[in-house]
């Protein structure tokens, strides 16, 4: 599914999250990307602004066994190697970063856009290659569905209570829309 949201310079989200199909033991692909405030910057003939990147691969499961996103960990970690600005950390504030989330995770905020094109894009190219190539080299297995299925519906219920753009959506459409479209879009397989 994909969101995207612009209220021109102001606020711009893309949203993202790709379910791999329930015959694979996989992670769901999650993008965000995020910029606010938007300006020319004088100082420094670009554009200034609030922007806040994640990549991630992220976990279904919530056991001590990850033998499943190891692979996808460390594909990412590899990207993440190569670009300091998205070797960042995300705050406690909405989630806790060991559930649902992988270690590698792309995690950068940056206040000049020439960020975007010089790294976060590249890095979000790479990781993009990397997620298919480790997808398409994954067994198929069909009894894989129940525990899969499980899985997702555990990552939309921990995510749906938690996601910030409850408060964005609620402040821009009233509660009751809001309400249906973190429940019955966003995270549809909540409980």
């Amino acid at each position: 599914r994909m969101t995207y949201y612009d209220a021109g310079d102001k606020t711009q989200v893309f949203n993202s999250l790709w379910y791999p199909a329930l015959r694979y033991d996989a992670p769901v692909v999650g993008i965000d990307l995020l910029a606010f405030n938007r300006q020319p910057d004088v100082d420094m003939n670009g554009i200034r602004g609030k922007y806040l990147s994640v990549v991630d691969y992220q976990p279904i499961h919530e056991t001590n066994d990850d033998s499943s996103i190891t692979p996808f960990s460390n594909a990412l970690g590899d990207i993440r190697n190569d670009y300091p600005s998205l070797q960042g950390k995300m705050s406690a504030r909405f989630y806790d970063e060991k559930r649902h989330f992988s270690s590698g995770m792309l995690f950068g905020r940056c206040e000049k856009e020439d960020f975007v094109d010089g790294e976060l894009f590249p890095a979000f190219e790479r990781s993009m290659v990397a997620h298919l190539k480790l997808l398409q080299a994954m067994p198929s297995d069909d009894g894989n569905t129940k525990s899969v299925l499980s899985g997702q519906a555990s990552y939309d219920s921990y995510s749906s209570v938690r996601d910030p753009a409850m408060a964005l959506f609620t402040k821009m459409f009233g509660e009751e829309w809001a309400t249906r479209y973190v429940y019955d879009f966003l995270f549809s397989l909540s409980e």
